[in-house]
């Protein structure tokens, strides 16, 4: 005995969509399909450009991570620059201090210097009033020396012409004895001349 085939016949979409409770016309099946298939394409269009939007944004945003990473390690240098300013500002103001303290030295030995330049300069004007001083004694005493030699000249002139009185003998005759001879000397005392008589025998 054979065996019999069934075959189904061709069966459409719209068929298959009536079956499950579509009601319209196949022409109105087919427009909605149609638009059903124009919509999923604008879809999946708009997600494709999105996708690429995205991967735009992504890129973007994976510069933005290289600058911003570039940023940081600028900051860091810059950290590092401003430590490296802070030291130098440290040493410069050590320095500064060091050099402040050298200034107060140097204008204490500054004073000093003045001082001793002062007391040289007080010391210098005295010697120069002591020397002027001993210029007018010595001169004083030049003076008196000259006086004191005028003088001894003049004695020496008194005392030679009291010699020479001195020595000359005059023959004397006295009124009271004309027989008396007489030795007649001259001799200063205090200033004045004497003459003495002495009698001659």
């Amino acid at each position: 005995m054979s065996a019999s085939k069934n075959y189904l016949a061709p069966v459409s979409a719209y068929a298959i969509a009536v079956k499950h409770g579509y009601q319209g016309t196949e022409a109105q099946w087919i427009a909605q399909q149609q638009r059903y298939v124009t919509a999923a394409m604008n879809a999946a269009t708009e997600a494709a450009d999105s996708a690429t939007a995205a991967a735009g944004s992504a890129t973007q945003a994976g510069t933005k991570a290289t600058e911003a990473a570039a940023s940081a390690t600028a900051a860091a240098a810059s950290a590092t620059a401003a430590s490296g300013s802070a030291t130098t500002a440290a040493n410069a103001k050590t320095a500064a201090e060091a050099a402040r303290d050298v200034a107060k030295g140097a204008e204490g030995s500054a004073l000093t210097y003045k001082n001793a330049a002062e007391t040289a300069r007080n010391a210098a004007q005295a010697a120069q009033a002591a020397a002027a001083t001993a210029q007018s004694k010595a001169e004083e005493a030049q003076d008196a020396a000259e006086t004191a030699q005028a003088a001894a000249a003049g004695s020496a002139t008194a005392a030679a012409a009291s010699a020479s009185l001195a020595t000359s003998v005059v023959n004397l005759t006295d009124k009271d004895d004309g027989n008396k001879l007489y030795a007649m000397a001259w001799s200063v005392e205090n200033g004045f001349p004497v003459l003495n008589l002495t009698e001659r025998t």
